[in-house]
């Protein structure tokens, strides 16, 4: 069985340029958004996103459905009767956990889509473990100004602009089921791309919380754990066989933290399925835990990614003054290939800096213009780990240099500024 999740209302309100053209009743505007809109990009309801929802859940993509109207056809064919999540704004089992007479009522997932869709936003309803209108108007004065208690407001502004922004769009909550105790069955957090607080317990009866979440473009994330009563251990994995399970070889990291002092973890993600784990190692080690999340994407001055190859560097063209670059290297994008020009001898600095994890820039010239990198043919090369700065300087002739940024190791991720000045 399928549900429709169309609103006409919210269609035309988020795209007026439809109104203007003519198309003003629902059966117009749903038309235009299954033949044309959704093909757009343009969104069916402010809580349902193609994009985010092909993006949360891989499997879309290993079975061929990656376009808008296919991943769109999925959700109400399948996804939504699955209960998985539409955006960062909408999960059916969170919003059966929250509100007690839905769940009394015994809606189905697919009756919970309908129900927001029709009734629960407007009436402010809570939605997701990042998104309750109450709390993002309370929370923003600016936006408690501009809407009052429109809620469906609230929500459109919070999809569009705060998670962009980096507003907090709920305050902390309890999962809406237990984070399980294995990696296999994590709690789905789908795209993590909004801050999230969780609060919840492990201890003698459930030693471990595992949730899981996905992330599309490089992401800082920061990790806190905080609230405990007795020691806990945090722990993130990545997911580098994307099985969907923690395996060994995949943790990136661990810190324990006790009642006087949180656990903290910041890393720079790739592309790629993450694990984390909140756990207590000591059998007698009961304790409630804040679970904080905050990630924020990382902003590239490249317009292209650069190649992972001398034939797809990316061109800074004639090198003069000074030129930053500042881009990511990690599991899913191991090299950046970058190419210059120099048009004379001169002194050439290059500087490698804000890292995470630990990075090398290689500089060559290919002397014997065969398209492959010759041990003999490398100049110089710089590291940079934990923000340190390597930098080195080298007196060239003019022509064609390159220069290759990579990381070695298959769980290091991390953003990375390169200058080269002259």
């Amino acid at each position: 069985m399928a549900v429709n999740l169309f609103n006409a209302q919210t269609y035309a309100s988020l795209y007026p340029d439809l109104g203007a053209a003519g198309l003003t009743t629902p059966q117009q505007l749903e038309s235009h958004f299954r033949n044309i809109g959704v093909n757009e990009g343009r969104l069916p309801s402010i809580f349902v996103n193609p994009k985010y929802y092909g993006r949360s859940y891989a499997d879309l993509g290993r079975a061929g459905l990656t376009t808008n109207a296919q991943l769109f056809n999925h959700l109400e064919s399948f996804g939504a009767n699955e209960g998985r999540r539409s955006s960062v704004a909408f999960s059916p089992y969170f919003y059966r956990a929250v509100n007690t007479d839905l769940t009394a009522a015994g809606l189905t997932n697919e009756q919970l889509y309908q129900h927001f869709n029709v009734i629960g936003a407007s009436e402010g309803r809570a939605s997701s473990e990042f998104f309750n209108p109450f709390f993002y108007l309370a929370t923003h004065s600016d936006l408690a100004a501009a809407f009052g208690d429109d809620y469906q407001a609230a929500l459109v502004h919070f999809v569009n602009y705060g998670v962009r922004e980096g507003r907090v769009g709920s305050g902390p909550v309890s999962p809406a089921t237990d984070p399980s105790n294995v990696s296999s069955t994590a709690y789905d957090l789908g795209n993590l791309i909004a801050k999230g607080t969780f609060v919840d317990f492990v201890g003698t009866s459930d030693r471990d919380d595992y949730y899981g979440f996905r992330v599309v473009d490089p992401t800082n994330l920061n990790l806190n754990l905080s609230g405990l009563s007795d020691s806990a251990t945090l722990k993130l994995f990545a997911d580098i066989n994307d099985n969907g399970r923690v395996d060994p070889g995949e943790e990136i990291t661990n810190v324990t933290g006790n009642a006087s002092n949180p656990a903290v973890i910041n890393k720079t993600l790739g592309a790629g399925y993450y694990h984390i784990n909140v756990t207590t190692e000591n059998p007698a080690t009961n304790t409630l835990y804040t679970l904080a999340m905050s990630p924020s994407v990382i902003e590239s001055t490249n317009t292209t990614d650069p190649g992972d190859n001398q034939a797809s560097a990316f061109s800074l063209g004639t090198l003069t003054g000074s030129r930053i670059v500042t881009d990511f290297v990690g599991s899913n994008d191991r090299i950046d290939f970058y190419s210059f020009v120099l048009n004379g001898n001169k002194n050439l600095n290059l500087s490698l800096n804000g890292t995470t994890d630990p990075a090398y820039a290689l500089l060559y010239q290919d002397t014997n213009t065969n398209g492959v990198l010759d041990t003999t043919e490398i100049l110089g090369i710089v590291n940079s780990s934990n923000n340190s700065l390597g930098s080195l300087t080298q007196n060239l002739g003019a022509g064609t240099y390159y220069v290759e940024v990579f990381t070695n190791t298959t769980t290091a991720n991390t953003s990375y500024n390169m200058t080269l000045a002259v």
